[in-house]
Order: structure tokens, then C-alpha cells, then sequence
């Protein structure tokens, strides 16, 4: 590995604790100030303290990683050998979004349903879309307006095959339904107005009609 690889493998831990010594140091300063005035009122202090504590790390964490996102350009789409640098850099990426969202973010994994947060780390959603699944790779993903994708779904855009490792965007109109379970592979484009049934597969590089509903592990239209 590269002296740039192990700098950008250290910036995300180095980060976390940068965010959480500026967070706790002032709170950790006001506690024990108040300590030496009220005693056991501390209690009735440390709580809320906690929780600014807590909003100031979140917060500093998030920027950190916006800002690394930005320095460290996304890997272009194409076709990679397993184990290339490009590999190891867009899965190292991917792994910081989700530590960032379900180990830091945890109680406010509510507000990821919501295009907004999805755009503010690259993804392209428009009004009145709602994520109850899971993007991978956001920078590569673009959905039009009243879109739904369902609990448990996944948009996908990379992908092993043998030993290539594939980036592709991946393209939806508008008030497109995607349901429960469902997976969508990297190259997938689909149409507007158009329901991907519950637990569907919708393999790679597919062109998916407008107006139609497809259903099944190997994709059928129905409509």
C-alpha cells in the first residue's frame, strides 16, 4: 500500500477522535466546574450536558467526513481489478459512510429516510423520495421525484465479477415503487412510473420500461 492509501485509511479514525476531544474537553471542563459548586446536582446537569456532548462529536464527525469525500474524489465507473487500489479505495470510502451512519448516527438513523441527508453524501433524489432501504455508494445513485424504496431494499452499484470489481451508476425516474427486499444492481436504469415487486432482483446493466411492474427472483414483467 501507498503512503496515500494508509492517509486516507487514518483520517476517519483520527477524525472520530478529533471530533470527540473538541466535544468532550469543554463539556468535561464545565462538569467539573459545576461539581465544585452543587455537589450531587451534578446529575440533574450531566444528562443534558451528555447529549450536547453527543450533538457536538455527531456533528464535527459529519463534516469530516463531507470534507474527505470531497478531498478524495470518487472512483470514476468502470471495470477494476479485484484488489486494485481503486478496490480497496471505494470500499474504504463506503465502509466510513456506513460506520458514520449505524455506529455514530444510530438515534438519528430516522433522518436517512429522507433525500436531503442522502444528498448531502452525493446522492442525486429527487422531491418526495423516501428511503426506507439501503444506497450503497451514494455518488452513484439517481432517483427522480416520489420515488419509494422499501424496507430492507438495496440499491447497489458495485459488484465482483470473478476477478473484476465493477462501478456503475444506477438511473431511476420518477414515482418509481421499489418493495420490500428488493435488490437493484449497478448499470440498472429504470423507467417512470413503475413498481419493482417485493424481494425482486433486477440484475446488472437492465433497462427496466417505463409504466411496466416486475416482479421475481428472475425478473418478469406482469405489466
Amino acid at each position: 500500500m501507498t503512503l496515500s492509501e494508509y492517509l486516507r485509511i487514518a483520517y476517519f479514525p483520527l477524525s472520530i477522535l478529533f471530533a470527540l476531544a473538541f466535544a468532550a474537553l469543554p463539556c468535561a471542563a464545565i462538569v467539573l466546574w459545576i461539581h465544585g459548586r452543587i455537589g450531587a446536582m451534578i446529575v440533574w446537569i450531566l444528562v443534558p450536558l451528555l447529549i450536547v456532548l453527543y450533538a457536538i462529536f455527531a456533528s464535527i464527525v459529519m463534516v469530516l467526513f463531507m470534507h474527505l469525500r470531497k478531498f478524495y474524489k470518487k472512483v470514476p465507473d468502470g471495470v477494476y481489478k479485484k484488489g486494485s487500489a481503486e478496490n480497496r479505495f471505494n470500499e474504504l470510502r463506503n465502509s466510513y459512510y456506513y460506520t458514520l451512519i449505524s455506529k455514530f448516527l444510530g438515534p438519528f438513523e430516522g433522518l436517512a429516510r429522507f433525500n436531503k441527508i442522502h444528498n448531502l453524501f452525493g446522492a442525486k433524489l429527487g422531491k418526495g423520495t423516501y428511503i426506507g432501504g439501503y444506497l450503497v455508494d451514494n455518488e452513484r445513485i439517481e432517483m427522480g421525484d416520489n420515488c419509494f424504496l422499501g424496507a430492507l431494499a438495496a440499491i447497489i452499484t458495485h459488484i465482483y465479477e470473478g476477478d473484476n470489481y465493477v462501478l456503475k451508476k444506477v438511473k431511476i425516474g420518477n414515482n418509481v415503487t421499489i418493495g420490500v427486499g428488493a435488490t437493484i444492481f449497478p448499470g440498472v436504469e429504470i423507467g417512470d412510473n413503475t413498481i419493482i415487486g417485493a424481494n425482486t432482483v433486477i440484475p446488472a446493466n437492465k433497462k427496466i420500461p417505463p409504466n411496466s411492474i416486475w416482479i421475481g427472483a428472475k425478473p418478469q414483467r406482469i405489466k
